[in-house]
């Protein structure tokens, strides 16, 4: 049921067929619409999974980051990593773990080790193409003394020992070594 036929139901049965109410409940039940439509813009606009661009430039205007040719997907894993570098200013590596997971979703583990921050790939292989938006976030946030090395993962010889041939046939040598096959 849409708005107009809603607040129809709320009247009285003798206006129910004027001509005249139904025309301003028609123009009501349509701002009405409108205004829903903006209320339920303006909600996605809160979360960072379901902001849309014009809510991601607002977000990268206050944290100072510039928009790139990203895809919206990558813009908002970055606005929610650098959201979360900012929350505090006291270094933990939990932070530098949340980081990791707004921006691929667990699959990067973080550690600390010989007085290094380590980030190692679990399931990715290859650089991946938006690296340096997280790194830089990440150095913002961790003491300048501490070094930071990440760990990326490729396929080895072995791997390619359980496939024929023709499976790499149509691609290149960076398929070969970073692909998801």
């Amino acid at each position: 049921m849409n708005f107009k036929d809603t607040i129809k139901s709320y009247i009285n049965k003798i206006y129910r067929k004027d001509r005249f109410t139904n025309m301003i409940l028609h123009s009501v039940g349509k701002e009405l619409e409108l205004l829903e439509q903006e209320i339920k813009d303006f909600e996605n606009q809160l979360f960072f999974d379901t902001a849309t661009n014009e809510g991601l430039k607002i977000y990268e205007r206050d944290l100072g980051l510039k928009a790139n040719k990203q895809t919206i997907d990558s813009r908002r894993q970055n606005v929610q990593a650098n959201w979360t570098a900012t929350r505090g200013k006291v270094f933990r590596l939990k932070d530098i773990q949340n980081i990791c997971n707004a921006w691929r979703n667990g699959k990067v583990s973080v550690s600390f080790k010989n007085g290094v921050i380590l980030l190692e790939f679990n399931d990715l292989y290859g650089r991946p193409s938006d690296l340096d938006s997280v790194l830089a976030t990440i150095e913002e946030i961790k003491p300048a003394h501490l070094p930071l090395n990440y760990v990326v993962l490729f396929h080895t010889w072995s791997d390619t020992k359980t496939k024929t041939w023709s499976n790499f046939n149509d691609n290149n040598w960076n398929y070969v070594k970073e692909g998801e096959w």
